[in-house]
């Protein structure tokens, strides 16, 4: 009984208080969807840990940007020399205006 809620577990995130699965979807400016990630559980990835394991932002061509969700928050750090773009998002020190 325990193994099954273990494996339970990590497809339930807290926040959501729902079993999940997480996908990464990239679409481009017209509408078509590029690439469409593997499914995983939805309480044991992060959004940027995802991205990090897809390598999504890589496959990129030069000259296009990508604009991402506040979850993705310190991913220009990984790629310096990309386009990205993030909403802004309040830090203790820095409040929004």
């Amino acid at each position: 009984m325990w193994e099954v809620q273990d494996r339970q577990r990590l497809h339930y995130p807290g926040k959501k208080k729902a079993y999940t699965l997480k996908n990464q979807i990239a679409v481009a400016s017209n509408s078509h969807i590029e690439d469409v990630s593997e499914s995983v559980p939805g309480g044991a990835h992060h959004e940027l840990t995802l991205l990090r394991q897809t390598d999504l932002v890589s496959k990129l061509s030069a000259g296009e940007a990508a604009v991402m969700a506040k979850g993705y928050d310190g991913n220009c750090a990984d790629y310096p020399d990309q386009k990205l773009y993030l909403p802004f998002k309040a830090r203790c020190n820095c409040p929004l205006i």
